[in-house]
């Protein structure tokens, strides 16, 4: 029984498939369906009502997804934004939807101009401004001819840094085509015109780099374990020392426990440990095959997909 509340600093982490996640899981979900209900109650988030005179829904939970429904207004979804974040600790990944709210685009947080946020290409201004928060309209009117630009810095630019990005900002705001009407968002990330998943799927499979990727075949004449443990080693996903502090694990000594030359990485540990250099000696006399030389562990797959090749020969 839980008397006190008090808020606690998360130091470990559990891995995928630990017996105790699914427990934590459960008291935080848990501790969120009531805070939910609770805003219901108190009239602070409107449900979702599917028939009239039927209670509204507010949030649908299944396995490790969590769904909150509401009614379609900009309040609403402010309430339970604000609400989440004083309740859900930073590494939970929650994402935000709405539609059909109309707000002007903010000067120096929004991508508007440029490549990147004004915030980002412009650091020395933003750090000048007064509201970081200000929008577009309130820096920028247009006339017939001309763009009035109005500032709410905290002092005047001085710094070469300062002057440069000043300069710069200018000609990008007038050199921009400035279009009337209530501000929007463009989808720019190439075919439809308007955003689809499609669309953001088809970018992510331009956007892959596959001169690098390898095709590895499982061999069915040795355990599956074995096949396992060759795919992770080609990816580089075995629990190494180098590997495990980077996960939070402490260790005392990250060098190699065989020789103790150096830290214990994937491929000093298949190719130049002096253990591992004597064992694939061993192994190619045994086999009567020429000395075996590998630099990474990729090498050594493919050294043995030609070995097979000269041997079938």
């Amino acid at each position: 029984m839980v008397h006190q509340l008090f808020e606690f600093k998360c130091e470990k982490v559990f891995r995928q498939g630990d017996p105790i996640s699914p427990f934590l899981y459960l008291i935080v979900i848990e501790a969120l369906s009531w805070v939910l209900n609770k805003a219901k109650s108190v009239s602070e988030l409107s449900g979702l009502q599917i028939y009239e005179n039927e209670q509204d829904i507010t949030h649908l939970f299944y396995a490790d997804d969590a769904l909150i429904l509401g009614e379609w207004s900009k309040e609403n979804l402010e309430k339970t934004a604000r609400m989440l974040q004083g309740r859900i600790t930073p590494r939970w990944k929650i994402c935000l939807a709405c539609w059909n709210v109309e707000e002007s685009i903010r000067f120096w947080c929004d991508l508007w101009i440029g490549e990147t946020p004004l915030r980002e290409s412009c650091p020395n201004l933003y750090r000048l401004e007064k509201c970081k928060d200000c929008l577009v309209e309130s820096r920028i009117t247009l006339g017939s001819t001309i763009k009035n630009l109005k500032w709410n810095r905290k002092k005047e630019p001085t710094k070469n840094e300062e002057v440069g990005e000043l300069l710069g900002l200018l000609e990008q705001i007038h050199d921009y085509v400035w279009a009337q009407g209530v501000d929007s968002w463009k989808w720019v990330g190439g075919g439809p015109a308007n955003f689809t998943v499609y669309a953001v799927k088809q970018l992510f499979i331009t956007a892959r780099n596959y001169s690098d990727f390898y095709k590895m075949r499982c061999n069915t004449w040795i355990p599956l374990k074995c096949n396992a443990l060759t795919w992770r080693a080609e990816l580089d996903r075995l629990p190494t020392r180098v590997e495990l502090t980077k996960r939070s694990v402490i260790l005392h000594d990250i060098n190699c426990p065989l020789c103790g030359d150096s830290t214990e990485l994937l491929g000093h540990l298949f190719t130049a440990c002096i253990f591992a250099l004597d064992m694939w000696d061993r192994v190619a006399r045994w086999c009567r095959l020429p000395p075996l030389y590998a630099l990474v562990v990729r090498d050594l797959l493919s050294l043995a997909k030609g070995l097979k090749l000269q041997i079938m020969r």
